[in-house]
């Protein structure tokens, strides 16, 4: 009897909660910052950011950028560069902000580059316009893998935990981060422990 119960245990651990490639990519962004104590929990985290790794490396090379498009996008760098301002080492001038999403952002110093009449703008519009098929064929592809491909089912295999393993004074951003990491089918023993309020 003991025996089919932990059975019936071990398969309720392997029950496994399939991630869209567009969700593997969130949880692995949302992991990265979570830093917690404890060593099943710390392992968990550890093997999860190592098999969503490998699972991302193969994601990215599906997106198939084409070498016309990177030559375009190393080209629209190139004008960025010449066209921003330098400092006094003659070094390009770079603006760093913070995102909407918390996030540094970093982009270079143009003066007027959204003016389409500004020489940056022209220069812009000039590459575009001899790049039409390639910018065209790219958001196809690029259509493509974003509404259709992201949302495949991914070939990632979660290393869970159980609920009882996630250190007790976690903060809330954290717990939401590693939330698809949770067993949900534990037993009851393996639930937080509440601490009385006082």
């Amino acid at each position: 009897m003991e025996i089919n119960n932990n059975l019936k245990k071990q398969e309720k651990m392997r029950k496994v909660k399939k991630m869209k490639r567009i969700e593997l990519l969130r949880f692995r962004r949302e992991i990265e910052n979570v830093h917690e104590s404890g060593s099943k929990f710390c392992y968990a985290l550890a093997k999860n950011k190592r098999k969503a790794d490998i699972e991302i490396e193969d994601i990215k090379k599906a997106r198939n950028v084409s070498d016309e498009y990177t030559e375009f996008i190393k080209d629209v760098d190139d004008l960025k560069k010449e066209y921003t301002k330098k400092d006094e080492n003659g070094q390009p001038v770079i603006i760093q902000k913070m995102g909407d999403d918390g996030k540094p952002l970093s982009f270079y110093d143009i003066e007027n580059a959204e003016d389409k009449n500004s020489p940056f703008r022209k220069a812009i519009i000039a590459l575009e316009e001899k790049n039409v098929k390639v910018i065209e064929e790219f958001k196809l592809i690029e259509k493509e893998y974003i509404e259709v491909f992201l949302e495949e089912e991914s070939k990632f295999d979660m290393h869970y935990i159980r609920l009882g393993d996630i250190p007790k004074d976690i903060s809330q951003k954290d717990m939401d981060a590693i939330f698809p990491m949770i067993n949900d089918d534990s037993d009851e023993d393996d639930k937080l422990p509440i601490e009385d309020e006082k």
